[in-house]
C-alpha cells in the first residue's frame, strides 16, 4: 500500500535579537502578534509529548548537537519554536490540542520540524544580525534570512516529516485540514504581509509530500534490493537517499550493503563462520584463517570504504552500536583481531545498552575471533550461553565450531499468486514508460505503482542500459487473501518460520524486519506479525 505524508509548510515569524535578549527564538510555527494565556491545561500533556518527542530525538537523523530539552508553554503566542541559546524546543498547549485532533503523527511531525530547524542551524544568520545590528552586514543578512525563509521552512517540512516517519509514526496525511486548523485556532488571516497564503503552502505541502514520498521509496527499494543480493543496485538507491537525508541508518545500511557484496563473492576457502552483521544476510559463513598479509583479503578496499560510512554514522550518532558492531565485524575480516575484540567488547558494548540482542551479537562476534586465533573452547562457552539464550545465530555458529551439519534453509522454489498473478505474469505484463519513473542515476530508475491491482503494489528498478529489470509485487497490509501454506496478514512470524523453515535472508527495518525465502518475502512488523508479503523475480536481457 502506498505510504502518504502530508506536510505542513510552516511560517517562520523571526524576532529580533536586542542585546538584552540572548534567548533567539527563531522559526516559530505562528506569531499572533500579543501572547495570551491558554485556559486550557491536561494532565498528562508533558508524558505524552515527551514519549513522542524522545522517539523522535532516537530516530535516525542529524545529531551533531546535543539533544534540545523540551517544554511545554500555556502561552498561546508561537504554537511551537526553537530557543538556539537555551537548547530548547517549546510546544504550546493550543497547538498540542489542536494537532491532536489528528493524532500522534500530527506532533511527532510538528516536532520534528523544529528538530530540524535546530540541527540544521537555520538561525545562523539572524545571531550575525543581532550581533551586527547597525552594520551594513546586518542589513544584507536579513535580506538573505528572508529569501531563504521559504527554502528553510520546506527543508523543515521534508526533513521532519522523514525523521517522524523513521521514528515509527508513518506518514502524517492530513495536512491541509491541520492547516486550517492551526489557522482557526491561532486566530490567522489567510494573507499574512511577507509570507505565502494559505492556499499557497497548502500547495508546497503537497510538493513536498511528493518529495518525502519519492524518498521513503527509495529507502524502501534499497532495503528491498540488499535482502535479495543485489547490492550493485541497492547502493546506488542509498547514495540518492544519502543526498538528501545523511542519517546513522542510512549510512550503516550503506556500509552493510558494501559488506556484504564482498562476502558475496568471498572465494570458498575463506568462508565459514556467520558474522552478527547488523543486515543479516543468511547464513553465508565467514572463515578467517591465520595468513597475515591484507592484499590476500577478497574485497579489502570495499571493506575500508565499508568502515569509513560505519564512522560517518557514528559522527552524526556518537551512541549508534549498530554501526560501532558492523565496524568490528570489518575488523575481524581484515584479520585485525586486537582492533576488532576492542571495538565489539569496550565501544560497542558500551552503546548497547540493555539492548539483549546486540549484546548477544557482541558475543557472539567474540566468539568467532576467539576460533579465528584458534581459542576454540572460550569460543564454544561464549556460543552456548548465548544459544541457551535463544540465539539462533549462536546457534547455527556452534553448529559450523563442532564441524556438524546445518540443516538447510532453502526450499522448494514457491510460486505464489497475489490478485490472481503469478509474478511471471506481473513481469510479462508490465511495461515501462519512462515519464512514470524516477531517476535514480544516470544507469538506474524506480518505478511504483501503488495500486497496481485491487489489493496490490509494484516496485521496480530497471538498469537502462543493460534492460536488467528487479520487480516487487506486494500485497496491501488489508490483504485478505493467504499464502500457498496458509500464512496471511497478521500471522505471527513464529508461523512463518514454521511453515517455511529458517529464511535465506533476513534485513532489520526501522518498523521491523523482511524475511526472504527465494522468491518470496516477509515483511514483518514491530510485534511480530506480518504486515504485507510479495513476490519477487529478477529478469535478464
Amino acid at each position: 500500500m502506498k505510504k502518504l505524508l502530508l506536510i505542513l509548510m510552516m511560517p517562520v515569524m523571526l524576532s529580533r535579537l536586542s542585546g538584552q535578549e540572548e534567548d533567539l527564538r527563531a522559526f516559530s510555527f505562528v506569531n499572533t502578534g500579543t501572547p495570551s494565556f491558554s485556559s486550557y491545561s491536561e494532565s498528562g500533556t508533558m508524558e505524552y509529548v515527551q514519549r513522542i518527542y524522545s522517539r523522535l530525538t532516537q530516530a535516525p537523523g542529524n545529531k551533531n548537537m546535543p539533544v534540545p530539552r523540551l517544554e511545554i508553554s500555556k502561552v498561546k503566542h508561537r504554537a511551537a519554536y526553537v530557543s538556539y541559546s537555551k537548547t530548547l524546543i517549546v510546544i504550546e498547549e493550543e497547538a498540542i490540542q489542536a494537532c491532536r485532533r489528528f493524532g500522534d503523527a500530527a506532533v511527532a511531525f510538528l516536532l520534528g520540524h523544529e528538530l530540524t530547524h535546530y540541527y540544521e542551524k537555520h538561525a545562523w544568520s539572524e545571531v550575525l544580525i543581532g550581533s551586527n545590528p547597525d552594520l551594513g552586514v546586518g542589513t544584507e543578512l536579513r535580506k538573505v534570512s528572508l529569501r531563504n525563509k521559504i527554502m528553510w521552512e520546506t527543508q523543515a517540512d521534508y526533513s521532519g516529516g522523514f525523521r517522524a516517519y523513521l521514528a515509527g509514526y508513518g506518514f502524517f496525511h492530513r495536512g491541509d485540514e491541520l492547516l486550517d486548523e492551526i489557522y482557526r485556532v491561532y486566530g490567522l488571516p489567510d494573507s499574512i504581509k511577507g509570507y505565502p497564503t494559505l492556499s499557497e503552502r497548502k500547495e508546497l505541502t503537497r510538493s513536498s509530500t511528493k518529495r518525502i514520498e519519492k524518498l521513503v521509496d527509495a529507502l524502501e527499494m534499497a532495503n528491498l534490493l540488499t535482502v535479495t543480493g543485489s547490492f550493485k543496485e541497492a547502493n546506488a538507491f542509498y547514495d540518492y537517499v544519502l543526498k538528501e537525508y545523511q542519517s546513522p541508518e542510512v549510512l550503516n545500511n550503506r556500509g552493510v550493503a558494501m559488506v556484504l557484496d564482498v562476502l558475496h563473492n568471498f572465494p570458498e576457502n575463506h568462508l565459514k563462520y556467520v558474522l552478527p552483521i547488523q543486515i543479516q544476510m543468511g547464513n553465508r559463513p565467514v572463515h578467517f584463517n591465520t595468513r597475515n598479509a591484507l592484499d590476500a583479503i577478497p574485497g579489502q578496499q570495499q571493506l575500508l570504504q565499508a568502515i569509513e560510512y560505519f564512522d560517518q554514522a557514528i559522527n552524526l550518532d556518537k551512541n549508534y552500536a549498530p554501526a560501532f558492531l558492523n565496524k568490528a565485524c570489518v575488523y575481524a575480516l581484515l584479520r585485525d583481531s586486537r582492533r576488532a575484540r576492542f571495538i565489539a567488547d569496550v565501544e560497542a558494548r558500551e552503546k548497547a545498552g540493555n539492548n539483549a540482542k546486540t549484546l548477544a551479537d557482541i558475543e557472539v562476534l567474540l566468539a568467532i575471533i576467539d576460533a579465528s586465533n584458534g581459542e576454540y573452547d572460550s569460543a564454544r562457552g561464549k556460543l552456548q550461553a548465548e544459544a541457551a539464550k535463544g540465539s539462533r545465530l549462536a546457534e547455527a555458529n556452534l553448529s559450523i565450531l563442532n564441524n556438524e551439519e546445518s540443516p538447510s534453509s532453502r526450499q522448494q522454489p514457491v510460486f505464489e499468486k497475489i490478485d490472481y498473478q503469478f509474478i511471471s505474469e506481473v513481469l510479462n505484463n508490465t511495461r515501462l514508460v519512462a515519464e512514470d519513473c524516477q531517476k535514480i542515476t544516470e544507469d538506474y530508475r524506480f518505478y511504483h505503482d501503488p495500486e497496481h491491482g485491487p489489493n496490490s503494489m509494484l516496485m521496480i528498478c530497471e538498469n537502462v542500459r543493460s534492460g536488467h529489470t528487479i520487480l516487487f509485487h506486494f500485497t496491501h497490509r488489508s490483504y485478505k487473501g493467504t499464502s500457498m501454506k496458509g500464512i496471511s496478514i497478521g500471522s505471527m512470524e513464529s508461523a512463518v518460520i514454521q511453515a517455511y523453515g529458517v529464511p535465506d535472508r533476513t534485513l532489520e527495518t526501522p518498523t521491523g524486519r523482511i524475511l526472504r525465502y527465494g522468491s518470496l518475502l516477509f515483511v514483518i512488523d514491530a510485534h511480530g506479525k506480518v504486515e504485507r508479503w510479495a513476490n519477487y523475480a529478477v529478469q535478464m536481457n
